[in-house]
């Protein structure tokens, strides 16, 4: 039996204010009821990783930045195994966000949006690999690595490094 494989390009943002991210729960897909940052995947061949993130920010929470004020803080690749045997490799591109304009609101994708400490993270209720890097990006490092999660959202392998650039 063979494995199909489906690779695409992501993107996540989280909103920062002070010590505070702002995290929200999702509604479906990989992360259904996980704390979790603004994003998704890049529709158009034609639109930038950077816009697909301002697009995604602006559908999901209701809010919009300028892309000079998107930080990118990580570059993961994820390789999930679906219940059904098949893969899915997704490169994830992570941005941190001071500066917008709006209110952040539930969507149909996110709900219960809240700030939480960047130093007390709900680790429990994230997707496990966010504990593997999360905290190092948000403390000014540079990230890139790769994460393969089971078919029950569990790392089984991970391999980071701090970057000076991407």
């Amino acid at each position: 039996m063979g494995y199909s494989v489906c690779m695409s390009q992501a993107t996540v943002c989280f909103l920062i204010k002070g010590g505070d991210i702002l995290l929200a729960r999702k509604k479906r897909k990989i992360a259904e009821g996980l704390w979790n940052g603004y994003g998704g995947f890049r529709e158009e061949s034609d639109d930038s990783l950077e816009e697909t993130a301002i697009r995604e920010m602006e559908e999901e929470i209701g809010v919009s930045a300028k892309i000079e004020n998107l930080e990118k803080i990580a570059i993961i690749s994820y390789t999930n195994k679906k219940e059904d045997g098949r893969l899915r490799d997704i490169e994830v591109h992570f941005y941190l966000v001071r500066h917008w304009v709006g209110t952040p609101r539930s969507s149909e994708e996110m709900y219960d949006p809240r700030w939480f400490s960047i130093k007390t993270l709900p680790f429990d209720e994230m997707m496990p690999s966010d504990s593997v890097w999360l905290s190092r990006a948000l403390q000014g490092k540079k990230i890139k690595g790769a994460i393969v999660h089971n078919e029950k959202k569990e790392v089984v392998l991970s391999d980071m490094q701090e970057v000076s650039v991407f």
